[in-house]
């Protein structure tokens, strides 16, 4: 499993990483989790990376490129098409959650106070990609 958490704020994204690592190490999953910290290093990455992420976890409000602008520019581009993007944001605007699922998100999770929590919305997210196929990228 590659995987690509995109997050400006460096906390919230060793926060992620630590509850994805837990679960993983749970279900002896072998992976790896490239953290970018905008949406501009993380193009700057897809670009050159020799081999795409399987899923990218993404950030809604970053400064230059948030979320919404990423799943723009990723959904436009035939090489990035197919990789799943799951916004994790603490927005709960119904505005937000509409224009994610609009630009072809595959998930969106919301960033709680309870570290438990997040981690378990993480977990459950995690089962869901066992339990079907990504794509090849």
């Amino acid at each position: 499993m590659r995987l690509l958490l995109i997050d400006d704020d460096t906390s919230a994204a060793m926060i992620a990483r630590a509850a994805l690592e837990e679960s993983w190490a749970r279900r002896s999953i072998q992976g790896e989790i490239t953290v970018c910290f905008n949406g501009v290093e993380a193009i700057a990455y897809l670009q050159q990376a020799p081999t795409l992420p399987h899923v990218i976890l993404s950030d809604l409000k970053m400064p230059r490129i948030g979320g919404l602008e990423l799943l723009k520019i990723l959904k436009a581009n035939a090489r990035f098409l197919k990789i799943p993007v799951v916004i994790i944001t603490t927005s709960n605007n119904p505005s937000d959650i509409n224009a994610a699922w609009e630009r072809q998100c595959a998930g969106y999770v919301l960033k709680v106070a309870s570290y438990e929590e997040f981690a378990d919305n993480l977990d459950k997210l995690q089962q869901s990609w066992e339990a079907m196929r990504l794509p090849h990228v």
